[in-house]
């Protein structure tokens, strides 16, 4: 399990004034806006850090169940949870997603899986792939993903790493492969981009 804490990522993330971070971040928004009749939807947040997104989705949205597996990240995410009625958090592992909400009331889902690279998944990212495909077919949802792009990886996300090197540690340059998106550091941490 990565050793990410909510203090130092909001520190190191959300506070953080690059621009690429704070327009990816808008483009997010504006499109979870778009999504039609919201209110009327359950937003399912897999691997929904410590709430990120919690205060912007809550009000335009039937309910909101946000899943972490992290439990540091999870502590802060329970938190935040509690100023919205139509929260539910759990502490679980996203590749065993339709296991973990097969009990919850789901309406229409939306799944974000958002600011995220797939390799920064905990476990295996093609059976969360998998795993959302099955809810998706099963309660007629829809999927948002907001990735990295590979070609980003050489420019802005080696310098993005270098940021947060105090959560991830130094970048592996032997090990990173920037032609195939493929970002290691000194620690293990991976990333596909």
């Amino acid at each position: 399990m990565r050793k990410f804490k909510a203090d130092k990522y909001k520190r190191l993330f959300e506070d953080w004034n690059d621009p690429i971070m704070k327009n990816h971040e808008k483009a997010e928004k504006k499109i979870i806006q778009r999504i039609a009749k919201s209110l009327n939807k359950t937003f399912i947040d897999l691997g929904a850090g410590y709430g990120r997104i919690l205060s912007f989705v809550s009000p335009i949205v039937k309910n909101v169940i946000s899943i972490e597996i992290n439990p540091d990240m999870y502590d802060e995410l329970e938190t935040r949870s509690r100023d919205y009625s139509n929260t539910k958090t759990i502490l679980g592992d996203v590749t065993n997603l339709s296991k973990i909400i097969e009990k919850e009331n789901i309406h229409r889902p939306v799944l974000l899986l958002l600011q995220n690279t797939l390799g920064t998944i905990e476990g295996d990212w093609k059976k969360l792939l998998k795993e959302m495909k099955k809810v998706v077919k099963k309660y007629q949802g829809e999927v948002l993903l907001s990735l990295y792009r590979q070609q980003a990886l050489e420019n802005w996300g080696i310098m993005t790493y270098w940021h947060g090197v105090e959560m991830n540690d130094k970048p592996d340059m032997k090990k990173t492969d920037l032609k195939n998106g493929f970002f290691v550091s000194k620690t293990g941490y991976t990333s596909k981009w």
